[in-house]
């Protein structure tokens, strides 16, 4: 589940800074790595500029989980109900977070990010509980992999970076 930058308004002005800093950090990295460097990393598009909130199943564990359980047809409705389930603290309120730098994460670089308000923070913890909690999920295997990290991933990388392809 993912919350996309573009869809609100008051994030336009956030949006071309991302991009900037995209063009900034390859950049960057031209001067001071290994060329091999840039065939591992992806840009993502502006447009898909976004924060992750919770994570369902992809890839192989979607395979295991999903097609070879034959819930393809029933998996989104499955979904759907569980969020239902959910009452939120908030009765759509934006949230609001503060970038602060970027960080880099497994297979991924993004631009930091933390809430002034401990009760927005949380409200984004209580909701991951409820959806992990939720035994329609656990039946699916689907199951919390790693702690909330406030950011938006602004590339992927193909594999983890390694300190020696950097020379700074």
């Amino acid at each position: 589940m993912i919350s996309m930058l573009n869809h609100h308004e008051k994030n336009f002005i956030l949006s071309k800074l991302l991009f900037e800093t995209q063009l900034q950090l390859m950049s960057l990295l031209e001067e001071k790595t290994s060329p091999a460097i840039h065939e591992k990393i992806f840009l993502l598009p502006e447009d898909s500029f976004h924060q992750t909130i919770a994570n369902a199943l992809s890839n192989l564990r979607y395979d295991q989980h999903i097609t070879e359980q034959n819930l393809t047809n029933t998996y989104p409705s499955i979904i759907h109900e569980s969020l239902q389930q959910y009452k939120s603290v908030f009765d759509h309120k934006t949230l609001k977070m503060k970038m602060i730098g970027l960080g880099i994460f497994g297979n991924a670089i993004g631009v930091l990010g933390v809430f002034n308000d401990p009760f927005e923070y949380n409200s984004i913890v209580h909701f991951r509980n409820h959806f992990y909690q939720n035994e329609l999920i656990k039946n699916m295997g689907i199951q919390q992999t790693r702690p909330f990290i406030g950011h938006i991933t602004l590339a992927y990388l193909e594999s983890d970076l390694s300190l020696s392809l950097i020379h700074i």
